[in-house]
């Protein structure tokens, strides 16, 4: 109806011009008529005429004109009454619901975004209405990885971790596409939920189901580990002693020597048993960490082929002794599991205000992404059956944890990994 009478307008100004201009042209020829010396009749009957029609144009045409003028004016503006109404509506809507739900553009700008959404990261409205998408992204990664997605299958869910005033949140991402008449990409709508709750349900449910399966483990491998012990204890002094007895015979020699290597590994892994069924309280005090480091480097048999670089100055922490020990021997020993050919081992400690944060590296192969996440798990190892029980990590992973410590790590496949360590000072 609105754009019928903006037609309809259109006709009638037209027509409104049309008889103006045939008024003008009367005007003129008939005062070219009259100068050519015709008779006062013909000039008397073109000023009746003129006259008349001018009369007639603005009794019709010009109220009609501005009574559909007014009329289509009143309309627009019914239609954009209506329209702030449905735009309003839908933003209450929208307000309402418990999702963060917000919009970008055809370039990752982010243009509408809901009360939830600022519930969710903290941020206001006007703080990133403009802004690109890619600065909610905790991994840029992940942000070329869902608009990939998007744009290839027209939407994308998955979990993803996203920034916030906070802190980072995990969340179940669900993006879809908004093409418009010509297929083309209007908008994308993001639709996300904070799955906090759930990951710290699911992780106190393994924890529990993990407490649960190494206590009944525990208590088997305590039998287990101290039988063996002492056969193990036995068989290493012999053989250490054979070793220097005829060490004079290579080819024997050598034989000892792997079978040295046996015996230890079986004793480590009776060992490593023992701590997990002990759960053993930690003595907590105030230390220096290079000592920790020179005594746990003493009992280690450094291959020739790898390089040990040690950047540590006088840091002091808050831990057990035997520990701290034990956490730096199971690191240093996984680097030179991961180094067979040999490397570099690199161990650097900085003393902050509150806290110290310790590196070591190895330029080893690396840890697969697919299993990256799974490395602190008990039992969980790479390495071939006998070669160890996979509980290495996951000892340094409780150890640290026991000390109100987080451990963390960063790994690049075929060129090394990296364990970041942070422990409180106090």
């Amino acid at each position: 109806m609105f754009k019928k009478n903006i037609v309809f307008t259109k006709n009638l100004i037209g027509l409104g011009i049309a008889t103006i201009g045939i008024i003008i042209n009367l005007n003129y020829f008939g005062y070219e008529f009259l100068t050519m010396g015709e008779s006062r009749f013909v000039h008397h009957f073109f000023k009746e005429l003129l006259e008349h029609m001018t009369i007639l144009s603005l009794i019709i045409i010009f109220p009609v004109l501005g009574y559909f003028v007014n009329h289509n004016i009143s309309e627009r503006d019914k239609f954009q009454k209506k329209l702030k109404e449905q735009t309003d509506f839908i933003s209450s809507v929208l307000n309402t619901v418990s999702l963060s739900i917000f919009t970008i553009d055809p370039d990752y700008k982010i243009n509408t975004y809901n009360e939830a959404s600022h519930w969710l990261f903290g941020y206001n409205l006007e703080e990133v209405v403009g802004k690109s998408v890619k600065f909610l992204f905790n991994n840029s990664n992940d942000f070329i990885t869902v608009m990939e997605g998007v744009n290839k299958n027209g939407n994308y869910n998955n979990e993803v971790f996203l920034n916030s005033e906070k802190g980072v949140i995990p969340c179940f991402l669900s993006v879809r596409t908004l093409l418009n008449d010509t297929g083309d990409v209007r908008a994308y709508i993001f639709v996300a939920k904070d799955i906090s709750a759930e990951k710290e349900k699911e992780e106190l449910k393994n924890r529990i189901f993990l407490a649960e399966k190494l206590a009944s483990i525990g208590k088997l491998a305590a039998g287990i580990a101290h039988e063996i012990n002492n056969p193990l204890t036995s068989a290493s002094l012999i053989t250490e002693s054979l070793i220097e007895k005829y060490s004079n015979i290579p080819e024997l020699n050598s034989r000892l020597l792997r079978i040295k290597n046996r015996v230890d590994v079986a004793s480590r892994i009776a060992r490593e048993m023992l701590d997990i069924s002990r759960g053993t309280k930690p003595e907590l005090r105030n230390m220096n960490l290079r000592e920790i480091l020179n005594d746990a480097m003493e009992t280690l048999e450094i291959p020739d082929n790898v390089e040990i670089k040690i950047n540590m100055d006088e840091v002091r922490t808050f831990g057990d002794y035997k520990q701290l020990r034990r956490i730096f021997i199971n690191l240093i020993l996984n680097a030179m599991q991961a180094m067979p050919g040999g490397g570099k081992i690199e161990i650097y400690a900085v003393e902050l205000e509150d806290r110290v944060i310790i590196r070591i590296s190895d330029t080893g192969y690396g840890i697969n992404r697919e299993i990256i996440d799974k490395i602190f798990n008990p039992f969980f190892s790479t390495r071939d059956v006998g070669e160890g029980t996979g509980l290495g990590l996951f000892i340094v992973h409780e150890l640290i944890d026991s000390f109100n410590g987080v451990i963390d790590v960063e790994s690049d496949e075929n060129k090394g990994t990296t364990f970041i360590i942070t422990l409180p000072k106090n």
